[in-house]
């Protein structure tokens, strides 16, 4: 059986940004194709401070400010072409969840009814 390697495509030069990009400027200083992705103004979304382990299970750590912020995003595809996905960035954690448009206004619809079940606005923290 023979292994596959792919290299990763080098950028080809400037790109045509969306409207919303924040970099704007056809991403030039980027060195690969993959790295040429759109991203526009970010809401952030503080919230409350919570406890989880950090490498041992028995140590708990913390987190007191955390943030999610979502945005709009357009990635190069390798076939060519653009994806174009709402992001949810968790900050602390690094860590994203990438929805079609679709998804992202079915996620809402379900926020705004889990929302409306809930007494009127108190404290998260």
């Amino acid at each position: 059986m023979t292994a596959t390697q792919t290299t990763p495509t080098r950028a080809a030069g400037r790109i045509i940004c969306t409207s919303w990009c924040q970099d704007g400027d056809g991403h030039a200083a980027a060195v690969l194709a993959a790295d040429q992705w759109c991203w526009g103004p970010a809401v952030r979304i503080e919230l409350p401070p919570y406890r989880f382990p950090l490498t041992d299970p028995h140590t708990p750590g913390a987190i007191e400010d955390d943030t999610l912020d979502v945005f709009a995003a357009r990635f190069p595809q390798d076939a060519g072409g653009f994806k174009h996905v709402v992001m949810l960035h968790h900050v602390a954690l690094d860590d994203e969840i990438r929805l079609t448009r679709s998804q992202a206004r079915e996620l809402a619809a379900n926020l705004l009814m889990a929302a409306a079940e809930l007494p009127a606005e108190e404290s998260p923290r």
